[in-house]
């Protein structure tokens, strides 16, 4: 017959066990801290070496004046398997990663939280093709056989994936199959104004990049046209590791949602080209993983060939 406790030493013990988790848990959340990484394709079209001193200077902002304990050392990660170790190791428990990454991972890594970089106050993107106003494409596939230039960088990380769809969708090859020739463009005029000489038949670019580029030159809107537009789709966000505690999931969630208010954290936004970065639930990404898993399903094998620019 096993020893009984009185009804006070069970409380007693009861309460010691009750502190002892509580104090494990205060000092697990009291060594918690942020540590945020990047996979290579988010540094697509961005100078490397300020994003990097950008972020150091965010972090030291983040821990000095705000109190938050941070990494002021930015992890880079090759490729987004590299990006999913760190989670399932909890080396970083924050990451920036394309949306199409993302597909890859996660069913593999738990996820706490989703932060966007918002443009205009919204996290998605359209993607267009352009043509000169003079040009007789009206349609897709009018282009076959001719050059495309293809704007590149995070915001455009769906697009690839969107125009191998809409080309199927018109009973066309692959763009490698399609076009004579894909030239990258890493900046936005790169892409555009080749169309506007006449120099390529036309690009792959973000709307927003469009008008911005239209804004500065009417002459761009008035003789450049759209020959394809997508839907809205969200081309990359941070997201944020299972298994944080409650407090300092909130604290980071709160931190990046006033990133806009401090200088350092304007300083990364400019380097990212955003206006700001906010929480939003997973449910921000349903029409682009929707895509994205039919474009997996209609190109199993197959990978878009962009050929580096001359």
């Amino acid at each position: 017959m096993g020893i009984r406790h009185s009804a006070p030493l069970r409380w007693a013990w009861i309460a010691t066990l009750a502190l002892t988790i509580a104090l494990g848990v205060a000092r697990a959340q009291a060594e918690e801290t942020l540590s945020i990484g990047f996979t290579k394709a988010m540094f697509a079209g961005v100078n490397e070496s300020d994003a990097k001193a950008s972020i150091r200077a965010l972090a030291t902002t983040i821990s000095r004046e705000r109190g938050l304990p941070a990494d002021p050392e930015p992890h880079l990660f090759r490729n987004y398997r590299e990006a999913g170790d760190a989670f399932v190791h909890q080396t970083a428990n924050m990451i920036g990663l394309t949306t199409a990454e993302y597909a890859s991972l996660r069913e593999r890594i738990g996820v706490a939280g989703f932060v966007f970089s918002v443009v205009d106050g919204d996290p998605s993107d359209v993607y267009v093709v352009l043509v000169s106003a003079s040009d007789s494409a009206t349609k897709l596939a009018d282009l076959r056989g001719r050059d495309l230039a293809v704007l590149t960088g995070p915001r455009m990380s769906v697009a690839t994936e969107w125009l191998d769809l809409e080309l199927a969708r018109a009973g066309e090859p692959p763009p490698n199959r399609f076009f004579r020739r894909q030239i990258t463009a890493p900046k936005p005029a790169k892409a555009i104004l080749p169309v506007f000489f006449k120099q390529v038949a036309a690009c792959l670019v973000t709307k927003q990049a469009f008008d911005t580029m239209a804004e500065l030159n009417p002459q761009i809107r008035a003789q450049i046209r759209v020959v394809v537009a997508s839907p809205r789709y969200v081309p990359s966000f941070f997201a944020v590791r299972a298994g944080l505690s409650a407090p300092f999931l909130a604290r980071v969630l709160r931190e990046f949602d006033a990133l806009h208010t401090t200088p350092a954290g304007r300083q990364v936004l400019t380097i990212f080209q955003t206006d700001r970065v906010v929480a939003k639930p997973e449910a921000t990404l349903d029409d682009t993983l929707a895509m994205l898993e039919a474009h997996r399903r209609a190109f199993p094998d197959s990978a878009t060939a962009i050929a580096p620019s001359p």
